[in-house]
């Protein structure tokens, strides 16, 4: 792909974790200088944007549609990349278009705001000298032996994301894989007024109280000290 002389440019822009408060004024700026935002869910990144009083377009966030946007930005369009939380391009399928970016030698800046992984270790009181980010369980039977087997494996601190839907399992496969004494931070909806914020023992992952976890607001966080 040929590359004007006044190509746009890619930026990744981190959104917060839960208070619109908490977003960036660089973060903004970008917002205001894109002429398109692309988005996890519009309807999410909009309200967002309409609290701020930005009124960049925004469209769901489509790797197949990765030529389309690499066009536009060789006529000189900016392209902000968010997520509904946190830094896009981490377990996050805008790493698509952000290597497709590298990959044709057009522009790419981040304002990198928020992000759910050092957040949660920052609260959780944990060891953080060491830690591994896995991101999100596979849900395939044989993958998922294999991913839990890796991080019962792994001598430091776990930090992992699961879904709202995915957190009832995961918490069960915690509890049957790990050493019951180790210590954990479950983290959901972090900095808004009803942000899930429980530090217990793995052997207690399976009680009620944390089972009932999964119909709160997600995605979550989980770190699990080593």
């Amino acid at each position: 792909m040929t590359q004007s002389s006044a190509a746009g440019t890619l930026y990744i822009v981190g959104m917060p974790l839960g208070n619109p408060g908490d977003i960036t004024l660089r973060a903004l700026s970008l917002l205001r200088r894109a002429q398109l935002v692309l988005a996890e869910h519009p309807g999410t990144t909009n309200r967002l944007l309409n609290t701020h009083g930005i009124t960049t377009p925004c469209e769901r966030y489509s790797p197949g549609d990765t030529m389309r946007y690499l066009q536009m930005m060789t006529t000189g369009s900016n392209i902000a990349l968010v997520s509904d939380v946190g830094l896009p391009g981490i377990a996050d399928p805008g790493t698509a278009i952000i290597d497709a970016a590298w990959v044709n030698g057009l522009p790419v800046d981040i304002a990198p705001g928020a992000s759910a992984v050092t957040a949660a270790l920052a609260i959780s009181g944990l060891f953080t000298q060491r830690f591994q980010f896995f991101g999100f369980p596979p849900r395939k039977t044989a993958d998922r032996s294999e991913f839990f087997k890796e991080i019962a494996d792994y001598n430091g601190t776990i930090v992992m994301y699961e879904t709202r839907r995915g957190l009832r399992s995961t918490l069960k496969d915690l509890n049957r894989t790990l050493d019951p004494k180790r210590r954990m931070l479950v983290a959901g909806g972090m900095t808004t007024p009803r942000a899930v914020l429980r530090r217990c023992a793995v052997a207690d992952v399976n009680s009620h109280e944390y089972l009932e976890l999964a119909a709160r607001r997600g995605p979550f966080t989980l770190v699990i000290e080593r």
